[in-house]
């Protein structure tokens, strides 16, 4: 059990190493439709809804699409912070409920 935890903890490490070392080499940044949609995101104070009206009435073919572009690209780490506590949550009550169910298990 001790060498498992140990090897996962390991494959952790590394794992965030090489992402860092990823992220730092690629320079990742905003690129295509990205950089326009932070320029109407300004140019609209943020206002999803705003722009959306404004993209129906000028330019309506894409308009679903454009909309989503534009609230994903400033909500990505929003929702990438809910996903990762969804799986801690879930992991954590994996793990409590075992504990439980061995303890019944001894009685």
């Amino acid at each position: 059990m001790k060498n498992s935890k140990r090897f996962y903890l390991y494959i952790f490490i590394v794992s965030l190493l090489y992402a860092i070392q990823y992220y730092i080499n690629n320079k990742i940044t905003p690129v295509g439709d990205q950089t326009a949609f932070l320029k109407y995101a300004e140019e609209f104070q943020y206002n999803y809804l705003y722009f959306g009206i404004d993209r129906y009435f000028t330019w309506s073919s894409r308009l679903l699409i454009e909309s989503a572009t534009l609230f994903f690209l400033f909500m990505k780490n929003y929702l990438s912070l809910y996903l990762l506590w969804q799986r801690l949550y879930s992991y954590y009550l994996a793990k409590s409920s075992q504990r439980n169910f061995h303890g019944f298990q001894g009685s």
